[in-house]
């Protein structure tokens, strides 16, 4: 996950793993660092299967195992 545009300009430009999806927050691991990014301000490029999507970060509010989404 990158991330492309958020309300703290020092996440922009940042991108990991996820590593912990909560309701409101992505916790990203990259280089033995870990950031928690509050999902409602931000822009997301998520990559997966070799495609890539943008993803505004209030479409991914919400638990997990209830989001009806799926990248394909």
């Amino acid at each position: 996950m990158r991330i492309l545009n958020h309300t703290d300009p020092t996440l922009v430009g940042k991108e990991g793993l996820v590593i912990e999806d909560t309701e409101n927050a992505f916790m990203i691991g990259s280089n033995s660092r870990k950031i928690l990014v509050i999902k409602q301000n931000g822009l997301f490029q998520i990559s997966t299967k070799g495609k890539i999507f943008v993803v505004p970060g209030t479409k991914l509010i919400g638990k997990p195992e209830k989001r009806g989404y799926k990248f394909e």
